[in-house]
């Protein structure tokens, strides 16, 4: 089970030893996970445009070091934000699960009842990712809770601008999309 009691201890004691920093985090990704790796996807013009996660994941989660940094220095007249690091990862969590689902042969646009075709929603993406055991039951159930709203719906929430106060974006939240992220970027994909 993902307990923060457990979590923010170790962030906070592995960033202060300088174990747990930006730069650790970002080789272990460049060695372990597909956010290195070079995809490919055609675009409206025809031609074949090749990207990696890395730019779009690495400048978040420098912010969320850099504040974690800060909350382990104490200074009394300091405020950490999350604010940057939160809105950033909290919405390409979707995509790289939908990309996920995509390498593994899976559908994900659907048709309507008006047979236009559709984004499969977040929470079918997180079922078929279940569906396919991408998640077990537990990795799915905590997805739910996270940004869905049987629980702290933090996509919906991010996405439709409705945390207007810092509070919001606290460390606990950002430990919780990092967990979500590591564990669809560092899960082996194969094709069906």
């Amino acid at each position: 089970n993902l307990r923060l009691g457990y979590l923010i201890p170790l962030f906070i004691e592995g960033s202060k030893a300088g174990k747990l920093t930006f730069e650790t985090v970002r080789d272990y990704l460049n060695q372990n996970s597909c956010v290195a790796v070079e995809m490919e996807e055609s675009n409206f013009d025809g031609n074949t445009d090749k990207y990696t996660w890395q730019p779009l994941l690495y400048p978040a989660l420098e912010e969320f070091f850099r504040q974690l940094k800060l909350v382990t220095q104490e200074a009394a007249d300091f405020n950490p934000t999350f604010v940057l690091c939160l809105d950033s990862l909290t919405l390409k969590i979707e995509g790289m699960l939908r990309e996920s689902l995509q390498l593994t042969g899976k559908a994900t646009v659907s048709a309507n009842n008006k047979r236009d075709l559709r984004e499969v929603t977040f929470e079918g993406l997180i079922d078929l990712a279940q569906e396919s055991g991408l998640l077990s039951i537990s990795e799915a159930n905590f997805f739910r809770f996270l940004f869905t709203s049987l629980g702290m719906d933090q996509r919906n929430n991010i996405a439709h601008c409705y945390y207007k106060l810092p509070e919001y974006y606290s460390l606990n939240t950002m430990i919780l999309i990092f967990c979500a992220m590591m564990r669809i970027v560092t899960k082996e994909v194969s094709n069906n």
